[in-house]
């Protein structure tokens, strides 16, 4: 009689995740004793084949990832694939990476052409997933995981940060040191994540301590630059009454808008206090160094191609939504006495 157990049915079983059973049956040193022993127990109970994991990838495998990305440059972006190749290399795979700028038809013409190439699974990170891209997924039964992405699908497994809350934790941080004229320079709206939750964030927490945003307060950027971070910060001067802090939705934006505020002779934070996010490197280096939202980038890579394989090695699996900690990095552009990171 053909074997029907699957290993999801062995997770339940012990009550443990996919992962960590996969990773008792790979011998995987990372797990706990007690969760070992139930795992065994439950393969021994239900007569699960440990033979069927390798069947149980596609018949077809290549041992090859498909990862899409917006920017290659980007060194948000880099770290994540830092962590998933780290991940990737460990299981004997390897990976073709695309650029697509969160265009939709790139996004696609990508997809299309990782499928030619029977990769065993795609790694995607987009501002958004388009109504034509979730239909192609679902319709060729892709396994697909989204990384930092507002976006949620019962189609893909996500890993990401609350980005809603590490905004109003940053926007709470700047209350907590005495401002009250608190700015925002926001990321696109088409970004869920970066754009709109961040935003989110910001007006919630603004209205919750009854400050006013003023018109003009709220700046949104078309891309998440240096250049759009400086002018989006030389209008926010140019107010009758200019913030006295300012929260920004990207790390490559708030040095702009540092770059800005330098040119008007104005003092940071003495006069004017910035905040950022993503704690890129840059952030410990310009001056003054920046207070930052820090994402675990590298462990985002890690956790999404993890669960890509879960994916693969367990077709019915469920989808899983994973939110990893963020964290406020305090340097000297909102606290002046905080040594140079």
């Amino acid at each position: 009689m053909k074997n029907t157990v699957r290993l999801i049915d062995v997770a339940k079983r012990a009550g443990v995740s996919v992962g960590t059973a996969s990773r008792v049956i790979n011998h995987h040193p990372a797990v706990r004793d007690d969760k070992r022993r139930r795992v065994l127990e439950a393969i021994e109970e239900m007569g699960y084949q440990i033979n069927d994991v390798a069947r149980s990838l596609k018949a077809n495998s290549t041992k090859t990832i498909g990862v899409l990305i917006p920017d290659i440059a980007n060194e948000f972006y880099a770290d994540v694939v830092r962590g998933m190749e780290d991940v990737a290399r460990g299981r004997g795979y390897s990976y073709i990476l695309s650029s697509t700028d969160s265009n939709t038809e790139k996004e696609l013409r990508s997809m299309m052409v990782m499928r030619e190439k029977q990769v065993d699974g795609i790694v995607m990170m987009s501002h958004t997933v388009a109504p034509s891209l979730l239909q192609y997924i679902e319709e060729n039964r892709l396994s697909v995981v989204l990384v930092a992405s507002g976006v949620e699908t019962s189609a893909m497994a996500t890993v990401s940060i609350d980005n809603k809350q590490a905004a109003r934790d940053a926007v709470n941080y700047l209350i907590s040191l005495g401002h009250k004229r608190i700015a925002m320079i926001g990321g696109p709206v088409s970004d869920l994540s970066g754009g709109v939750a961040r935003l989110e964030g910001y007006r919630q927490v603004m209205r919750e301590h009854g400050l006013p945003i003023p018109q003009g307060y709220e700046q949104i950027g078309m891309e998440y630059t240096y250049q759009t971070g400086y002018d989006k910060m030389e209008l926010l001067l140019q107010m009758e009454e200019p913030p006295s802090a300012v929260f920004v939705a990207g790390d490559y934006m708030a040095i702009g808008a540092i770059k800005a505020i330098h040119g008007h002779g104005i003092s940071i934070p003495a006069e004017i206090a910035v905040m950022g996010f993503d704690n890129l490197a840059v952030s410990q280096y310009c001056s003054p160094s920046l207070t930052t939202v820090n994402q675990p980038r590298y462990q985002m890579g890690q956790e999404a191609m993890q669960l890509l394989f879960q994916c693969i090695e367990e077709d019915g699996a469920e989808k899983r939504n994973i939110v990893l900690p963020h964290e406020i990095i305090r340097r000297q552009s909102t606290e002046a006495d905080i040594a140079r990171g």
